[in-house]
């Protein structure tokens, strides 16, 4: 009875004693909430308004928020990125919604995830700041809903929907978005071998395509598996690459002719006087021209010429507001050109275009962003990035974010 009597006695010295901290605790946490709540009041008056000078009108797109932050990251991958406005640490919804992140404001947003880092070493949280990954890694790939983290040890763990599902693991490496890389083996994100067949008998040999196909080979010819890895082609040709996003890859036959096929297998483009097809959007051709020095030009679906010029090599083409972007690249630096709308300068050694607009990137690493008639909006930013759905330009030690309109 005396030892209960003590106890209690002592546990409420205990609670007195802690009292104070968890009152100035509280009073910290829900001061913090207030002066947050205070901020996005400020910012609905609009205290923080951007200066419309900085960035004029961008044709299709409207200010996100209104505001002009003090450090933000771009919109990549996901629906967030985070951001340092009116002494807070926000996170940015690509609806306009601000959430404040405390002091765990580090790394591009990935899905719904982010990267922090504590005492040199990262770990992962979500968005609302629960902790999937603890922060006992060096290197950190966020792939969807799988995590591939390597310690300092150079040792690998797998984590799947918050879960440790392998450990310990040596000479992994992330092959692509959707695949990795052991023992000279390809694996997907869960660490499944990826062999494919009734009976297992063809090798994955590539990642997933831009339509989600892999390469496949029975050691000979070469086909595709699906997503699932389901085989949907099964290995006929010599060589094959993986389909691009209007849905068509370039193979060779058995016999060595370029052709270009669907996702169905036919062959929609073959070869036509020594023209080689390379690739296909459904409406021009990519083709190497073996009667002129091996370059490659840019065709209709008849192989009648879209321009005289020949290129060293063209390693994409994009139909642009009418017109034609080819990159091209050279040994060293890439050049763009603009058929049929202008000429897009040499000066560029990285170029995107999107919507009715592009954005160049010169050799100083300034970003300069156009419109759809070569007229320039912004030149001379520290960074422009759209990813489909929000443009970021960060200029004059200022952030702004625009929507779609």
């Amino acid at each position: 009875m005396k030892n209960k009597l003590q106890k209690t006695i002592l546990g409420v010295v205990v609670f007195l004693f802690m009292l104070p901290l968890f009152a100035c605790n509280l009073f910290w946490i829900t001061s913090e909430i207030d002066d947050f709540d205070a901020f996005l009041a400020r910012l609905s008056r609009g205290e923080f308004t951007q200066s419309q000078s900085v960035v004029s009108q961008i044709e299709g797109f409207t200010p996100l928020i209104n505001a002009r932050f003090d450090f933000g990251m771009p919109f990549t991958e996901g629906q967030y990125t985070f951001a340092y406005i009116g002494g807070f640490n926000v996170i940015v919804s690509e609806y306009g919604t601000l959430y404040h992140s405390g002091n765990l404001a580090g790394f591009q947003i990935t899905y719904d995830k982010f990267i922090f880092e504590q005492d040199a070493l990262k770990g992962v949280r979500c968005v609302f700041n629960r902790l999937i990954v603890p922060a006992n890694y060096t290197e950190i790939h966020i792939l969807g809903n799988s995590i591939l983290a390597t310690n300092k040890e150079g040792k690998s763990d797998i984590f799947y929907r918050g879960n440790l599902i392998h450990s310990n693991l040596s000479t992994v490496q992330l092959f692509d978005r959707s695949t990795l890389l052991m023992g000279g083996r390809l694996y997907d994100l869960q660490l499944n071998s990826l062999t494919v067949g009734d009976n297992n008998q063809y090798t994955v040999v590539s990642g997933l395509d831009k339509l989600d196909f892999r390469i496949i080979t029975n050691g000979e010819l070469f086909g595709f598996a699906n997503l699932y890895t389901n085989v949907v082609l099964s290995p006929q040709w010599q060589r094959a690459s993986g389909f691009n996003e209007f849905g068509f890859s370039s193979v060779n036959l058995t016999d060595g002719q370029y052709v270009i096929i669907d996702t169905q297998g036919r062959v929609v483009v073959t070869e036509q006087n020594d023209k080689l097809p390379v690739r296909y959007d459904g409406e021009f051709i990519t083709a190497l021209d073996t009667i002129r020095s091996n370059l490659f030009g840019i065709f209709d679906s008849n192989f009648n010429e879209i321009t005289s010029s020949r290129f060293s090599s063209i390693y994409r083409h994009k139909i642009w507001h009418g017109g034609i972007v080819i990159y091209n690249a050279p040994h060293i630096s890439r050049r763009f050109y603009l058929i049929d709308n202008g000429f897009i300068p040499n000066e560029y050694i990285e170029i995107w275009a999107f919507e009715n607009h592009f954005i160049g990137k010169n050799l100083d690493g300034r970003y300069s962003l156009y419109d759809k008639n070569l007229r320039i909006i912004k030149k001379e930013a520290q960074y422009i990035g759209f990813n489909g759905s929000v443009l970021t330009i960060r200029y004059g030690g200022g952030v702004y974010y625009y929507v779609k309109s």
